[in-house]
């Protein structure tokens, strides 16, 4: 019998699953999608994941295969070169007033891109149709980007077109509200949901796991059995370990993102210089943090 039930199989429900199993608890992982669905295009992971990937024990399966790198709306998808794009591993990004873009190379024939924008794209209004959406982007949102970023978009596999507003989790709602209550708690997107733009979501998420692996590992007995008996002040101190943690990251990212887009005014560029000379730095920092160990 499962002593763990695990609501959503994203990134930190299944690393939360691997977390538990290496610490000798059973647990089962619910998802209401009835088969695998190929959504989605890529995961930047920073140093602070490659930590959590490490204490999987999956990490260096990962490095031989992907080069280790980095209320809004989002476009995405990823471009598709049967015969090679040709262009360096390096990720570009574009910034316009209320709207940027980049991309970032996968591999020798995928390229991941992304568009953001404050207004919906037309093609929010047609159901996501991949046709409009693309269209949208290439003759309206982006028509003043680049040559390189509109073939991009052009080469888009229209499967893997996404289109979403961006949410984001109120940083005091995270540091004040209740995360745990009795046996159940959250992580991942459930806790932290957060602009794009320090590309830490799934990170965190990765984070989440391991932190909470190891806390509730801590109340396996010497039998081998988890102590449930104290399991709610278990699943509050995994809060009080991440909720800080994940309050400056949602708050560095969303001031990341609005320096960047909102505008060209002199006190927004003001903003935009203390930023990146005292700020950024620091936020970047974060990227690097580690989580430890499991166990």
């Amino acid at each position: 019998m499962e002593e763990v039930v695990i609501v959503g199989a994203g990134i930190a429900g299944l690393a939360t699953g691997v977390a538990l199993k290496k610490v000798g608890v059973r647990a089962l992982v619910l998802e209401r999608a009835e088969e695998l669905r190929a959504t989605g295009t890529a995961l930047g992971l920073f140093p602070n994941a490659w930590h959590a990937l490490n204490a999987f024990g999956v990490s260096d399966k990962l490095t031989s295969l992907y080069a280790p790198f980095s209320k809004p709306h989002r476009i995405r998808g990823l471009a598709v070169y049967p015969q090679g794009h040709g262009l360096n591993h390096e990720s570009q990004r574009f910034v316009d007033v209320s709207k940027r873009a980049g991309f970032m190379p996968l591999n020798n024939k995928e390229i991941y891109w992304y568009f953001v924008c404050k207004a919906p794209a037309k093609g929010a209004d047609m159901g996501g149709d991949p046709n409009l959406l693309l269209k949208e982007v290439t003759d309206n949102l982006a028509k003043d980007f680049t040559p390189l970023y509109l073939d991009i978009v052009g080469h888009a596999d229209h499967s893997t077109l996404t289109w979403a507003p961006l949410i984001f989790r109120y940083p005091w709602d995270v540091v004040l509200g209740n995360l745990t209550r009795a046996n159940i708690t959250v992580a991942g997107d459930a806790m932290h949901p957060m602009t794009p733009d320090l590309s830490q979501g799934g990170c965190l998420a990765l984070e989440n796991a391991v932190v909470l692996g190891r806390h509730i590992g801590s109340s396996i007995s010497k039998r081998g059995e988890l102590e449930t008996r104290n399991i709610g002040f278990v699943l509050q101190r995994y809060t009080r370990e991440s909720r800080c943690r994940a309050a400056t990251l949602i708050t560095a990212s969303f001031l990341l993102g609005w320096v960047q887009q909102d505008g060209s005014s002199w006190w927004m560029r003001f903003l935009r210089d203390v930023f990146y000379k005292f700020l950024l730095v620091k936020a970047l920092s974060a990227n690097c943090y580690d989580c430890s160990k499991l166990c």
